[in-house]
Formats: structure tokens, sequence, C-alpha cells
């Protein structure tokens, strides 16, 4: 690994949480698992810190049976998913509500597949909230619609596993040469600056001539000095205007010679968040959704942020 930034990768103390705003909203989904309640819980810390409200939502929802012009849905189960649905979101709802009294937090249930409701409630959110996966019983199964979720949204979703949540660590964020590089940094920068805590960004290289199971320079040894340096350069180039913007956090530049998996879980370990772009593009990374960052969901020792990037 090398390291082309030595600035103090510290902690500060944490801002003072955001004055309400009612133009700003985390939505979370419920479906009375263990997991969503963690990832409620971290949704209702996040909205006291940015000042917004909390919207709570279950989707319950079965597939319909029978030949298609007369299929439905058996009533008893519906109803038995439904106040399993209303259960879930006053049970979550009084532990929040008690925990931030402040905090304004409302709920919702919609009949649905969960996937659809959660990004059509979350569509003008500043953050959506959700475990990464769910109850069987209620059979809206959070985790099993994550990865749509996290593809489809419009804006950034936060995706919690058991026990990873903690409060002290620095930001971690994924750069490569993609657009999505500027919107996650611009949310890891954010995110220092209301929590108080460092950004350590992140950048990994690769190529297939060189790295591949029959490199071009047959075997010979190599000086890789150039190319750690050439994407240090990127990476302090794409560093620069958010360290303008935000003076007081202390950030840390990494660069390694890997592909971008295993270098971001060793770094979540210790982090508070980590943060990742939608997808990738070229040698630099591939922040992919379908590699990268799905690896990542699965595995990270601590939340994951995925923030879209500009769409089309």
């Amino acid at each position: 690994m090398a390291t082309i930034d030595t600035s103090v990768a510290g902690t500060r103390s944490a801002a003072a949480p955001s004055e309400p705003d009612p133009r700003s909203r985390v939505v979370a989904g419920v479906d009375g698992s263990g997991c969503s309640r963690q990832a409620a819980a971290w949704a209702a810390d996040e909205a006291q810190a940015r000042g917004a409200a909390l919207l709570l939502v279950a989707a319950y929802w079965m597939h319909t049976v029978g030949y298609p012009g007369t299929a439905y849905a058996p009533t008893g189960t519906l109803t038995e998913l439904r106040e399993a649905g209303e259960t879930a979101l006053r049970d979550v709802a009084g532990e929040l509500r008690h925990r931030h009294p402040e905090l304004d937090i409302t709920t919702r249930l919609r009949y649905g597949e969960p996937s659809r409701v959660l990004r059509e409630e979350a569509t003008d959110a500043d953050l959506t909230v959700i475990g990464n996966h769910g109850s069987h019983r209620l059979t809206t199964t959070l985790g099993s619609v994550a990865g749509t979720v996290v593809a489809s949204s419009p804006g950034p979703v936060a995706v919690i596993r058991p026990g990873t949540a903690r409060t002290q660590g620095p930001i971690v964020v994924g750069v490569d040469g993609s657009a999505d590089a500027d919107h996650a940094l611009g949310y890891a920068f954010a995110a220092a600056q209301r929590l108080g805590a460092a950004v350590i960004a992140l950048s990994c290289w690769s190529d297939p001539t060189i790295d591949g199971p029959f490199p071009a320079y047959g075997g010979l040894p190599l000086d890789l000095t150039p190319l750690d340096e050439a994407t240090g350069e990127q990476l302090a180039h794409r560093l620069a205007p958010w360290r303008e913007r935000y003076p007081d956090v202390p950030v840390q530049a990494r660069v390694e010679h890997a592909r971008p998996v295993r270098p971001l879980l060793d770094a979540g370990r210790q982090a508070r968040l980590l943060v990742v772009g939608t997808r990738g593009r070229g040698k630099i990374t591939g922040l992919l959704l379908g590699s990268t960052s799905q690896s990542v969901i699965a595995h990270a020792e601590c939340p994951v942020v995925v923030v879209p990037g500009p769409r089309p």
C-alpha cells in the first residue's frame, strides 16, 4: 500500500445536532427482524444528527395464486401480514420515540412489493436505510431487495449489517475515475463534518496486463512506482475541492495496487462508515454495484452507504 498523503486522520468533536429542517427526511425500512430494528435505530441517530424527520416504512406483500385472470391472494394470510407489519412499525416507532423524544417520527404501512414501496417512499429522501437481511415471517425480506433498492434508488442508501454500527472511527470512501466518485466524496466529507470524523479516501488500481494469469511483461520484475504515483495524483486532484470546502476535516489519502474489495473491507474494520458509488469506470477501481459494491454490502464490518452518480 502507498499512502500518498500524511494528513492526520484523527477525530474531532461532532457537530451539534442540526436545527430541524422540514425539507429533510430519512426513510428506514422495517420488517420486524432484528436486523431492520438495528437499521431503524441507526436511521434515527442519523436523522437526529441531520435535523431531519424519520419515516418508518413497512410493506406487506405476497405472490398471488391461481391462473391468469383468476389469481388471488388469500385474505387470511394478507390480514396476518398486514397486522404483523402494523405491530413491527408500532414497536419500532415506540422504541425510537423513547430514545429520541424530540425526533419527528412517522410510520407508513403499504401493500406492495417491498423494493418498489421503498423506492417510491424514498423518492425525495435525503437517505434511505435498510438492513442487509430481513424477516422470513413477514415476507417483506428487506435483505432480498437491498440490492434492488441500492441499484435503483435516486439517492444514497445505507445498508446496515447486524452488530456493525459504531460511534467512532473514520469515514472511508472508495474513489475511482467515475463521476460517481465525486458524489461519494461529497457524501463522505459532509458526514465527516457532521459526525466529527476524519476521511480516509482509498483508490485502488489494477491492470490485467500486469495482474492477469498471463502478464504481458513475462513475469519480469516491474517498478510499479509510476503507476502508484499516477493514481495518487488523480486521487489528490479529486480530493482538492473537497479539502477546500471542508478545511476542518482531517483527510488521509491511500493508494493500493489491488482490486478494491479487500482493501475497502480491511479499511472498514475500524471505520464508522464506508461510502462507495454505485458503479465505476476504467482500470482504477470499477466500483460496480454488481461486483465491488455488492461484496462490500455483504461483508463490511461497518454500515455502508452507496451513493448514486448523476442520472443520464
